[in-house]
C-alpha cells in the first residue's frame, strides 16, 4: 500500500517522526487533560501541551466527557503530541498505512500518525481541523469495540418516532442525501454510526466521528433499529426485501476500519456469523429512492 501514496517525501518525513515518537518518553512528561467515554471505551487523553490538546478535543462531542475517576472495564490512554507539520495534510491518498511489530502497531495516514501499544497509544496530528482526531480514533477504536459486539458502521442513520433506520451503500449512493432529506427527524450521522447487537435486537447510536453536522443530532441516547436499507438512487421510490445472506454481506461491506487483513481467521469467521445473525433478525431492504423525501413512506411503512 505504501507505493499508493503520491508524496513519497512526505511519507518518509512521517516515518521519521514515528521513529522519534517511539523513542520519546512522552508518558512520563505528560499530564492528564480529559476523559471521554466512546461506546463503552473510556479514553483518557494526556499531553505535554494542554492548550493544543483542548483545541483538538473541542472537535469531539461534549456529551461524552466523563470524570477521571469514572470506572470502565475498557480503557485506553492516548498521549497527544503537538509536532504535526502544517504542510503534512497534502496527500491525495486517504488510506491508512499500518505496520505491526511485536511491541506495537504503527499507522500513517493523511491526517495523523500514531503508535498503538494496546494499553496506550501515542498520536501526532493537527489541531486545525477535526479529521486528524476523527481518523485517529477510527483507527484505534473499531477493533476494540468488536469484543462488545459493537461496530462502527459506514452509514447514515436517522431516527423516526423513536426507531432508528440505517442507510448503507457505497460512496455516492446517497447516504448524506437521505440524511439531508430527513426533515424534523433526528439524524444520528451521515457517515459513521455505531451498531450494537445484544443477541436479539440491534441498536444504533451516533458515531460522533465525522460527517456533516446536524443541529438535532443525539449523541447520548441509543435507539432500537427498525430497518436497514441498501441505497440506490432512482427516478422513483420503491423497496425490495433483501435476503439474510445478502444483508449480511452488505453489513460486512459497511463495517468501518476493522482492517480485515490484520484480523485472525477465527475472528473473521465469528464476524461473518454475527453479521448473518443480525441480518436474520432485522428488516433488510434495497431502497430505490428519488431525491424528494417521499421515499420515507417506504422506509417507515410496516
Amino acid at each position: 500500500m505504501e507505493n499508493l501514496f503520491e508524496n513519497t517525501e512526505l511519507i518518509n518525513s512521517k516515518k521519521n517522526l514515528l521513529n522519534l515518537l517511539e523513542k520519546t518518553n512522552i508518558k512520563q512528561k505528560s499530564t492528564f487533560i480529559s476523559a471521554y467515554l466512546f461506546h463503552g471505551i473510556k479514553v483518557n487523553f494526556h499531553s505535554t501541551d494542554p492548550a493544543f490538546t483542548s483545541k483538538v478535543l473541542n472537535f469531539l462531542p461534549e456529551e461524552w466527557t466523563v470524570s477521571a475517576s469514572f470506572k470502565s472495564k475498557n480503557n485506553l490512554d492516548i498521549y497527544l503530541e503537538n509536532n504535526w507539520n502544517r504542510d503534512w495534510d497534502y496527500e491525495v491518498n486517504p488510506n491508512c498505512l499500518i505496520q505491526e511489530t511485536g511491541q506495537f502497531e504503527s499507522a500513517i495516514q493523511r491526517d495523523f500518525l500514531g503508535l498503538d501499544y494496546r494499553d496506550h497509544a501515542i498520536l501526532s496530528l493537527t489541531d486545525l481541523h477535526a479529521d486528524g482526531i476523527f481518523n485517529a480514533l477510527r483507527w484505534l477504536l473499531p477493533r476494540r469495540m468488536l469484543v462488545m459486539d459493537t461496530f462502527l458502521l459506514h452509514s447514515s442513520c436517522v431516527v423516526d418516532n423513536g426507531l432508528a433506520y440505517f442507510f448503507l451503500g457505497a460512496s455516492g449512493a446517497g447516504k448524506s442525501t437521505v440524511a439531508s432529506l430527513s426533515g424534523q427527524r433526528i439524524v444520528l450521522g451521515d457517515d459513521m454510526n455505531v451498531m450494537r447487537f445484544d443477541g436479539e435486537k440491534v441498536y444504533a447510536k451516533s458515531g460522533g466521528l465525522g460527517g456533516l453536522s446536524f443541529s438535532n443530532t443525539d449523541y447520548v441516547n441509543e435507539f432500537e433499529v427498525a430497518g436497514f436499507f441498501w441505497l440506490k438512487q432512482s427516478t422513483q421510490s420503491s423497496r425490495t426485501k433483501v435476503s439474510a445472506s445478502s444483508g449480511a454481506t452488505k453489513i460486512l461491506a459497511s463495517l468501518a476500519n476493522i482492517f480485515w487483513e490484520l484480523m485472525p481467521y477465527k475472528r473473521r469467521e465469528e464476524l461473518l456469523e454475527l453479521s448473518l445473525q443480525i441480518a436474520s433478525k432485522s428488516n433488510f431492504y434495497q431502497l430505490e429512492f428519488k431525491k424528494d423525501g417521499e421515499f420515507w413512506n417506504y422506509v417507515t411503512k410496516g
